[in-house]
């Protein structure tokens, strides 16, 4: 990751199963909150979409984006006819 890359979603792209995780856990709870942080003492402070989504959906599009770059250096053999 590069410099400009922000520590958690560093962090996520590392493991993307957190990532997928992440994605799945911090839904809107119907109320336009986030079912995950706002749980607790936390009840109705985060707003949806929260940080932690956003971050985890950032970490999703950066390793789509390497995956893509790494499948464009990869060329194939050239087919030669028998």
């Amino acid at each position: 990751m590069s410099g400009g890359t922000p520590p958690l979603v560093a962090l996520i792209c590392s493991n993307p199963e957190m990532a997928v995780r992440l994605i799945e856990d911090h839904r809107d709870d119907g109320t336009g909150h986030c079912r995950s942080c706002s749980s607790g003492a936390q009840t109705g402070h985060y707003t949806f979409p929260c940080n932690i989504l956003l971050d985890a959906q950032d970490a999703i599009r950066r390793l789509g984006e390497i995956e893509a770059s790494r499948r464009r250096k990869v060329t194939p053999e050239p087919v030669v006819p028998v």
